[in-house]
């Protein structure tokens, strides 16, 4: 083997392909950082800021009564419609975020190779990734919590926990050991949240 061809086996497969290739790649970046962005901002102001005003709303006014209840459930539906269409706009910029790495991953195939069509693939999904990461971050103590399609909240697993604490803490219930035995079907996420 002759040193000439090690040190092109060794070359890193950016310096390989074409300056159309690179110029094409910063351009697709820049495309699917704007693209993006633009997705979660308009998630973050048009849906998830009412929403969370609405579901605030609906909790200053629980537990309904006869005076409340009517301002209690619109409150509540407005905040479920408003979660969903996050839900959407999060779809959205996951499917407008594969478009453009597909894209990439053609045009990178033709101007550099497979390597540098996977590696701009791999980068854009990476950039998209990251940039939901960093908007949809959920806090602790963050409510109402931003999961896909109105996933499980704090709220459930808070009447989760506290039903199932109350049963553990009778003696006459549960099984015929006075309670030292625990319940099978308990949800393992709703435990690490008790504690």
């Amino acid at each position: 083997m002759n040193p000439h061809e090690n040190e092109l086996q060794n070359t890193h497969f950016c310096l390989t392909c074409s300056p159309v290739g690179l110029v094409f790649a910063v351009l697709v970046d820049l495309v699917a950082l704007v693209a993006g962005l633009n997705c979660e901002i308009m998630a973050l102001l048009l849906c998830y800021f009412p929403s969370k005003l609405f579901f605030h709303a609906s909790e200053s006014l629980a537990p309904p009564n006869l005076f409340t209840c009517l301002f209690y459930y619109i409150f509540r539906l407005l905040y479920c419609v408003l979660s969903f269409c996050d839900s959407v706009v999060l779809l959205m910029s996951v499917l407008v975020t594969e478009m453009v790495a597909l894209t990439a991953f053609l045009v990178g195939f033709c101007t550099g190779g497979v390597l540098w069509a996977h590696s701009l693939h791999q980068q854009i999904r990476r950039l998209g990734h990251g940039i939901r990461i960093l908007f949809r971050k959920n806090a602790a103590n963050q409510k109402p919590p931003r999961h896909f399609c109105g996933g499980p909240g704090n709220a459930s697993a808070e009447v989760s926990v506290s039903s199932s604490s109350a049963i553990e803490n009778d003696p006459g219930a549960g099984s015929s050991d006075n309670g030292s035995r625990k319940n099978e079907m308990e949800d393992p996420i709703v435990l690490r949240d008790a504690r």
